[in-house]
């Protein structure tokens, strides 16, 4: 079941997460940077990357803008580096997205 569904070539909602490690609260990003990586559940196309935005460094938020994009089913998580280090989030798993067909390219 996916987390969220979005439609093809719509730029918004913009995915937005405050990140946290369980029970440790949520990770400072100050002076870290950050990407969101995806994939096609059923193909064997390469991850897409896309910059992300840190938009409060002292609680873990930060956004991922859409791209224009294909439909399918998808599953990614958020990549920080922090300290020349990098740490996944979700780290137990997979975030689980659709992405529906356009209606108006059919």
């Amino acid at each position: 079941m996916s987390e969220f569904f979005l439609t093809e070539n719509d730029r918004l909602p913009t995915l937005r997460s405050n990140l946290s490690l369980s029970d440790d609260g949520f990770i400072d990003l100050t002076g870290g940077t950050g990407y969101f990586i995806y994939k096609n559940k059923y193909t064997t196309d390469v991850p897409v990357t896309g910059a992300i935005d840190i938009i409060g460094p002292t609680s873990g938020y930060c956004q991922f803008q859409w791209p224009s994009g294909t439909a399918g089913v998808f599953y990614g998580r958020w990549r920080i580096i922090l300290n020349g280090k990098q740490i996944s989030f979700p780290n137990d798993s997979m975030l689980d997205f659709s992405i529906c067909e356009d209606l108006h390219s059919l």
